[in-house]
């Protein structure tokens, strides 16, 4: 027969909380905590084992400001690559219309792929360029009497109105700068919107020039769309992007929006076009360096036949310096006939040395070694046998030429491509048919816990003690899901975290229920995520806020009573989250047994730029 423990919780002299759970047999007890929002009060509970003599974390929510969700699963580890894990579903997903978007520093490209082709439709034909011309330049300019020009209709000379470098404008989005304007009545979000419609637009206009009578009407409503990223972007990069997306008009709905790193579409370009011999075992790495950033990543086969690719490392993304960006894009004026003309507030010098004979800095040199740190950094411990560099920086012959002389001199085979299409279309054939099975974490996930404060860790003394019916705990314990560095099966899903919410009222808004995911871009396994002031710890962040709509179980949340005779009303559910894929998502359950699912959505932080301040 069941037996139930009571235990009476009172957070202030008016509001005494009696509840009934648990059982002696396994120990279940209750933990309860209480914050007052809005004027109305929340006890916040979740199930765990009585700790006992067990001094391991237990999950809570991060501590300030107190939010009204608990987690109760996974349950941490003291072990440096221990997460939970569960075995790997089945992710065939159906045949669709896909499009694919490259935006550059200095040029943007774009691709689509029928469902039934194998090869990728051109969108080329852009304003004022060759008919066979993939890159369009990345300029806008704003004319005073309204009209927008793109591309090479662009003033070339630049402007007071020109907007340009708009792989760098993502970098604001999400900035308090955002909303202000980059030209007059031009905010940077509303620009950037503008440049991804315009791109979108002339896809579409290809796609309907070349209409097929056997296209069906479902391909163009349920289009998707894949954004090609640096390697070190995340879930509030994808956000904010997701959203611009959506905003342009390049999707139906959110859900219809895929991201793949630069990286792993060069990769698939390349085997697509048979641009690297594989052999079990091989390890080789793919350098892709542009306007704005140098990815390197470290690949490793792991079967030939089928091919089967694992991504061992990948160094963090470099941003290329202004003196580089200079550099590059004078060169690539003298390709492209377009010249990128610096922002305002950016230095605008071209001598980078005095006139008193002082030798000057050369920013080719930096570039050079900046690749070379970043090459250096993943081979260390490897063996890599092959170089692939991909990218118009390698197009200088003198760049291309120092890193030859350099990695063919430690035996590695060096080779050059540079396709201006290589990520487009790579990003097509990555969704396609994907063959790298798992992913090297750029960041470790994980969530905010309850510690024992009889725990024998540093860090602990001086943290606020917080009494619960099952002991004392402190928070801002670090509770991580995936580590850093670990190697992450594509289609992976965490181990599912329950979660309870109480209100005041059954009919309590519930359209926005969030959770957050914090970060740690570093290795090792830290004790806490939070000091002892409720600040985060340096080299975490905040990287998103999970967000459930159960905006259908208003007035269908469950009773609870309480000993003065005010109940108050739950709501539970569970959060699985794909780590796996490049496009973070994440599913929730509830009900009895898990049986009613949805897909969730993300949404960056308050401070998503907190986020630079810990990395960057």
């Amino acid at each position: 027969m069941k037996q139930t423990a009571k235990y009476l919780i009172s957070p202030d002299n008016d509001s005494d909380l009696y509840w009934d759970f648990g059982n002696s047999t396994t120990g279940t007890e209750l933990k309860v905590r209480y914050s007052n929002m809005a004027g109305n009060r929340f006890w916040h509970f979740i199930r765990a084992p009585t700790p006992s003599t067990d001094t391991s974390p237990q999950p809570t929510t991060s501590p300030r400001p107190p939010p009204p969700i608990v987690p109760h699963d996974p349950p941490p580890s003291n072990a440096p690559n221990d997460s939970p894990k569960v075995s790997q579903p089945d992710r065939e997903e159906k045949k669709a219309l896909i499009f694919s978007m490259d935006v550059g520093t200095i040029s943007s490209v774009v691709s689509f792929l029928r469902p039934d082709d194998a090869a990728p439709v051109p969108v080329s034909n852009w304003p004022l360029s060759n008919a066979n011309v993939r890159a369009v330049p990345s300029v806008m300019t704003f004319n005073p009497g309204g009209k927008i020009l793109y591309g090479r209709e662009s003033e070339p000379a630049g402007g007071p109105n020109v907007v340009a470098g708009f792989k760098r404008k993502v970098l604001q989005l999400w900035s308090a700068d955002q909303a202000n304007d980059i030209i007059p009545g031009h905010s940077i979000a509303s620009v950037y919107e503008d440049w991804i419609r315009f791109l979108f637009l002339r896809a579409k206009e290809v796609f309907e020039k070349n209409k097929r009578g056997s296209d069906r009407e479902n391909d163009w409503k349920e289009r998707l769309l894949i954004f090609a990223i640096p390697n070190s972007w995340t879930l509030t990069e994808q956000t904010i992007l997701r959203d611009t997306i959506v905003a342009a008009g390049c999707v139906e709905d959110k859900n219809n929006v895929r991201f793949v790193t630069e990286s792993d579409a060069v990769l698939h370009h390349l085997i697509h076009n048979k641009g690297l011999k594989f052999e079990d075992n091989k390890e080789f790495i793919i350098c892709d360096a542009g306007g704005s950033t140098i990815e390197v990543a470290l690949y490793q086969v792991k079967r030939a036949s089928p091919l089967m690719i694992t991504q061992k490392a990948k160094a963090p993304s470099s941003t290329v310096k202004l003196d580089l960006f200079k550099a590059y894009t004078q060169y690539a004026t003298e390709l492209q006939g377009t010249m990128v003309k610096p922002q305002e507030g950016e230095d605008q010098e071209e001598d980078f040395g005095d006139e008193a004979g002082e030798e000057k800095e050369d920013p080719l040199q930096d570039c050079v070694d900046t690749i070379q740190t970043a090459i250096d950094q993943i081979a260390e411990g490897n063996a890599p046998k092959t170089l692939i560099l991909m990218g118009g920086f390698f197009n200088i012959p003198r760049v291309y030429d120092d890193l030859r002389g350099h990695y063919e001199g430690k035996g590695m085979a060096v080779a050059k491509r540079a396709e201006q299409s290589a990520v487009a279309d790579g990003a097509l054939y990555f969704y396609r048919c994907n063959a790298v099975v798992a992913h090297a974490a750029p960041f470790g996930y994980g969530c905010s816990v309850l510690v024992s404060a009889k725990a024998n860790k540093n860090g602990i003394e001086g943290r606020k003690v917080l009494r619960f019916p099952n002991g004392l705990f402190v928070e801002g314990g670090w509770s991580p899901i995936i580590v850093y560095g670990q190697l992450v099966q594509e289609g992976e899903r965490s181990k599912r975290m329950f979660y309870t919410k109480t209100y005041a009222s059954r009919y309590a808004e519930l359209s926005k229920v969030e959770v957050d995911l914090y970060a740690r871009g570093r290795e090792g396994n830290p004790d806490w995520v939070f000091d002892k002031n409720g600040n985060l710890m340096k080299g975490f962040w905040t990287v998103a806020t999970i967000q459930v709509d159960f905006s259908e179980l208003e007035g269908k949340l469950e009773k609870v009573n309480r000993r003065n005779g005010i109940p108050f009303y739950k709501l539970e559910f569970e959060v699985e989250i794909l780590f796996g894929s490049q496009s973070l998502q994440a599913t929730v359950f509830w009900g009895e047994g898990g049986k009613f699912m949805k897909e969730t959505s993300f949404a960056p932080p308050a401070d998503a730029s907190d986020k630079f301040k810990h990395t960057r």
